[in-house]
């Protein structure tokens, strides 16, 4: 539950869906607080007016790829098959 109120406290101070999910679960794979916020910035705004995909969702991807992404290509194929 600690990581939903986080997420639901940074979404109260203004930041985006992706931002508050990223910078929720960023510290676990090593990622600061203030980079997450960064990185997750333009799929706030960019992707909620093209309708076609939750800013969550975005940020939950993220947080997937920190954690269980790879360098490679066949880690980066190893990956997409466990989501799709």
């Amino acid at each position: 539950m600690h990581r939903t109120n986080t997420a639901v406290a940074a979404f109260s101070e203004g930041f985006s869906c992706s931002q508050a999910v990223l910078s929720a679960f960023s510290e676990e794979p090593g990622l600061d607080r203030a980079t997450a916020l960064k990185i997750s910035t333009a799929f706030g705004g960019g992707m909620a007016s093209l309708g076609l995909t939750c800013e969550a969702v975005m940020g939950a991807l993220m947080v997937i790829g920190l954690k269980n992404g790879g360098t490679g290509m066949a880690e980066a194929a190893d990956i997409l098959d466990q989501i799709i």
